[in-house]
């Protein structure tokens, strides 16, 4: 049986410098400082480590190789660096094109028709709630592998891993009813970066709605700690990451209803920001 070619559409390709890439956008600070390697929110990286360093300073660690939509899945965070080395330190100075890189590497929806398609780097000057609604909506994706370890070891060091990507201020949290076990670390503990950064900023509906959801998980959570897989997945600190919270929960079949709505808060943030990638550069419109 023969087969008709069929016209279905026009696929436009794009041509510009390699300069211009959104992987060449982000300065990559110098790794000099000894770090815990990790392969993923819980596990120190195996095998050949190729980086064990980190910057100093350094607030986390992104994940990020290559520059097209087909690769857009080794796009992660980690709290420490990752031992495989490719990705780039997350500092305060980069923190906000590291935010924005995360979100357009993620948001987009491979397919057939655009895997090879190249990230740019933006051609407009983007708006302030575009660049919070991309961070806050980073905070509850599956590829938020920050995590909070206790007493991990890496050649004769022991390292705490602490989680800089906590969304909520210790004010608030103070105020949830919280495990005895955490009084102490609440006492003295910091704000974290994030949370910070987050404090004061104008919020649109879509990412408060986001927030508040994800507000709701963090109360099931605390007021389950009791009856939740701590060891399981490594949990010591009140500033354990999102994979961790998330995964603690559904072990427990607790809290389903709750991480629903941030499912569902986080699809509608994504149906908003997605076309921006288009309308900002970041992606040829086809």
């Amino acid at each position: 049986m023969s087969v008709v070619p069929r016209k279905i559409g026009t696929k436009t390709l794009h041509v510009f410098l390699e300069m211009f890439g959104l992987n060449k956008w982000v300065e990559r600070p110098a790794c000099t400082e000894d770090s815990y390697p990790l392969k993923g929110a819980l596990s120190k990286s195996d095998g050949a480590i190729i980086v064990a360093k980190n910057a100093k300073e350094a607030i986390g660690f992104l994940g990020v190789n290559s520059n097209d939509v087909q690769h857009s899945n080794t796009v992660f965070l980690l709290s420490s660096v990752y031992g495989r080395g490719y990705g780039l330190p997350v500092l305060a100075v980069n923190y906000v094109k590291c935010m924005l890189i995360w979100c357009v590497r993620k948001i987009v929806v491979s397919t057939w028709t655009n895997n090879r398609d190249q990230f740019k780097q933006p051609t407009a000057e983007l708006p302030e709630d575009f660049i919070t609604d991309c961070a806050v909506w980073d905070l509850f994706h599956s590829s938020n592998q920050t995590s909070s370890l206790k007493d991990v070891e890496y050649k004769g060091t022991t390292y705490q891993v602490r989680n800089q990507f906590f969304p909520y201020l210790l004010s608030e949290l103070r105020e949830w009813d919280t495990p005895h076990d955490l009084s102490g670390q609440l006492r003295t503990a910091q704000d974290t970066f994030v949370a910070n950064w987050l404090k004061g900023r104008a919020l649109s509906a879509e990412a408060q709605t986001l927030l508040d959801a994800g507000r709701k998980v963090y109360l099931v959570f605390y007021k389950e700690w009791k009856n939740l897989n701590l060891r399981k997945f490594k949990i010591d600190y009140y500033d354990c990451g999102w994979y961790q919270i998330r995964n603690a929960l559904l072990d427990a079949k607790v809290g389903l209803e709750e991480l629903n709505a941030v499912k569902e808060a986080h699809t509608k943030l994504a149906l908003k920001l997605r076309p921006k990638v288009y309308d900002y550069g970041f992606l040829d419109h086809q």
